[in-house]
């Protein structure tokens, strides 16, 4: 099919998109940064080659990308994958920005949202576990649960857990959710109602279809596996276009990694029998079976136990770097385990409970593998470690592996195959240039652009920058210090502040040391941790004009607060990450063993990337004023400090 429609004439000064106010509600300004990036991408789409685009806060950059993918999928006949970090992006790429362009262009496409197999409701399923059948039931406690999933089901669009308007009990959804490995599909007699099918199809349909980094990421592990590009969760696409591309290494980690946790483990054993309860796939087992499940269930009781208790005085995380310093007792046991179900499976004559065996049996051997992999550390590329969840009174502690350098595994998994990929976010330059992320993400032939902001940060923004202040390691000058310099400058906005800090303990204690002169303004003092959520907090900053939000990590990014509510940003410390974490040792020692100098090359540009994501909270449109401070001298007194300098947006800057 030929092109559809000219980019130019969307993006330029009184194009098209000038009728994007009437079609979605938005007010509409000619953005020679959008027309720019939008250029950029359809070369790259067009063109088969890869590229990677800051586009600062206010380019109108999911118009930029969307139009040109849009424009791809219909002339190639293959869909365009948009994949995401936050399910509010998703959202509204979905209901706002494709119906919006849909409007503008009068093009006919079909859109859908793609999420993992266990978001759905399998009927089947369903109808077993409302039917009482004990199988299928883990408790008589969940039943008021699934009757009311089930008169819900009768009238579900889509029959995703998003979808549902009541809380549910992870069990209750685990016993009725959609799994892979766990369907009959065309003998089932639910297979033409079936959600996940009719959410296949629709994605088979799509030209545009928006995912998140992590569904993307186990849906290319899929594809690797087996070998098959119409493996997975996700049909045999023909572009992707990554937003919010700052996390696509940590997402690829997380997801081509693994977490074995005590929970997941006995949601399988659960499934087969539940020793108290009497209940599960194997119930009516002979007393061979049930003699050896009972003590083979009480062996990994006290096998996790033993893991809590060794570490109940113990900080966590805990890097693991001994193979095979930790016994294998699981082991065995799921290995005789698995070969019973397959005696089981082998006689088994219900399709139904044939598909139901086959399931954990194969979730047997695959945490029977997982634990193989941590407790002797077959990849020499993962870095493995213990972790806490859960209440300082109930922790639970999981083991963790993940690729130290995911570079190796993207390039083939990914850059390497015959597709294009686009990468884009608001923050992604070290020192002016993209090479800092494309080397951690194996990202090598592509084409790189910087795209400067479309607000005037000189006539915006003032900075100050801490340059007379006590180096931070002397904590006690440094925390008197920031003390007086806050009150001044929060009296400089009246208010209207967020305060971001690098860690916990530092936060709570200027927040004590400032909330008397706060009481004395009558200004709100906002803290994470003290109860509320971070979305109530910002919704109350919001509210209330002249509060001060103290916060720590996820204040840095994400956060969205325009206008004058937010006039201050302060940040107290450069956010260098504290080298404590084994996932951060790992990658030290990784770059430390190729004779890199691990300081420069991975500790600097994650806190420039952090400082510009903190700094990026202020200036959220045209009309935003206000000031940013950085109260770490160590800009001014530190040689590395030119590369933050630089970081910052072209404005005034005083130090003080």
């Amino acid at each position: 099919m030929a092109t559809v429609f000219s980019i130019d004439e969307i993006f330029k000064e009184n194009g098209k998109l000038k009728d994007a106010a009437e079609a979605s509600g938005r007010h509409y300004e000619y953005r020679p940064q959008q027309l720019q990036m939008a250029q950029s991408v359809q070369h790259s789409l067009k063109s088969n080659s890869h590229l990677v685009v800051e586009a600062p806060t206010g380019t109108g950059k999911s118009f930029a990308y969307l139009v040109p993918a849009i424009e791809h999928a219909l002339s190639s006949g293959k869909p365009v994958v948009i994949s995401t970090d936050t399910i509010s992006l998703q959202e509204q790429i979905i209901a706002n920005d494709l119906p919006a362009i849909q409007k503008i262009l009068n093009v006919e496409f079909q859109a859908a949202l793609a999420k993992g197999r266990g978001n759905y409701l399998c009927l089947r399923r369903l109808n077993s576990a409302a039917d009482r059948n004990m199988d299928y039931l883990p408790s008589d406690d969940l039943i008021p649960e699934i009757d009311q999933i089930y008169y819900w089901s009768r009238t579900a669009k889509n029959g995703s857990k998003s979808e549902l308007d009541f809380k549910v009990n992870f069990e209750a959804w685990g016993s009725v959710n959609s799994e892979e490995g766990n369907c009959l599909n065309q003998s089932c007699p639910y297979y033409k109602p079936c959600f996940f099918q009719k959410s296949r199809r629709e994605l088979q349909d799509a030209q545009v279809i928006v995912a998140n980094h992590a569904l993307l990421f186990c849906d290319l592990a899929i594809k690797s596996e087996t070998r098959d590009l119409n493996a997975g969760i996700l049909p045999n696409y023909g572009a992707v276009i990554f937003d919010e591309a700052h996390t696509v290494e940590h997402n690829a980690a997380m997801n081509l990694g693994l977490r074995l946790h005590p929970g997941s483990v006995f949601k399988v054993l659960h499934r087969i029998y539940h020793p108290k309860r009497g209940r599960g796939l194997m119930q009516r087992a002979g007393e061979s079976f049930l003699d050896f499940y009972g003590k083979f269930y009480r062996q990994c009781q006290h096998y996790f136990e033993y893991i809590n208790d060794w570490f109940e005085d113990r900080p966590l995380p805990w890097r693991y770097n001994d193979p095979g310093a930790m016994p294998d007792h699981l082991g065995p046991g799921f290995m005789d385990l698995e070969a019973r179900l397959m005696e089981a499976i082998s006689g088994e004559e219900d399709a139904e409970r044939l598909v139901e065996l086959t399931s954990v049996k194969m979730r047997c051997e695959k945490i029977r593998m997982s634990f193989d992999l941590f407790i002797n550390m077959r990849d020499d590329n993962f870095v493995y470690w213990f972790d806490a969840s859960g209440s300082a009174q109930n922790r639970t502690v999981s083991m963790n592996a993940v690729p130290v350098d995911v570079a190796p595994l993207l390039k083939s998994l990914l850059f390497e195959q015959e597709i294009p990929a686009v990468l884009t976010s608001a923050t992604l330059a070290v020192d002016d240039k993209l090479e800092y992320l494309c080397q951690r993400i194996g990202l090598g032939n592509r084409h790189d652009v910087i795209l400067d902001s479309p607000f005037s940060y000189k006539d915006q923004v003032k900075a100050y920058i801490g340059g007379s202040m006590p180096d931070p390691r002397d904590t006690h000058a440094f925390a008197l210090a920031c003390e007086e310099q806050i009150k001044k400058l929060l009296l400089e906005t009246e208010g209207k502040a967020f305060i971001l800090f690098t860690s916990y303990r530092f936060m709570n204690d200027m927040a004590e040391r400032l909330r008397p002169f706060l009481v004395s303004k009558n200004w709100t003092l906002l803290k994470q941790g003290d109860g509320l959520g971070n979305l109530k907090l910002v919704e109350q900053f919001k509210k209330d004009v002249h509060s001060v939000l103290f916060g720590t990590d996820s204040f840095w990014t994400g956060i969205d607060v325009p206008g004058e509510a937010l006039s201050n940003v302060i940040i107290v410390k450069l956010p260098f990450a504290v080298p404590d974490h084994p996932v951060v040792q790992a990658k030290i020692e990784h770059i430390n063993r190729q004779n890199g100098n691990s300081f420069m090359e991975l500790s600097v540009p994650e806190a420039v990337l952090k400082l510009r994501q903190g700094v990026g909270r202020l200036i959220r449109s045209k009309t935003d004023t206000g000031i940013i401070a950085i109260l770490d001298s160590r800009v001014k007194t530190k040689r590395y400090g030119q590369v933050f300098l630089k970081s910052l947006p072209d404005c005034d800057v005083e130090f003080i």
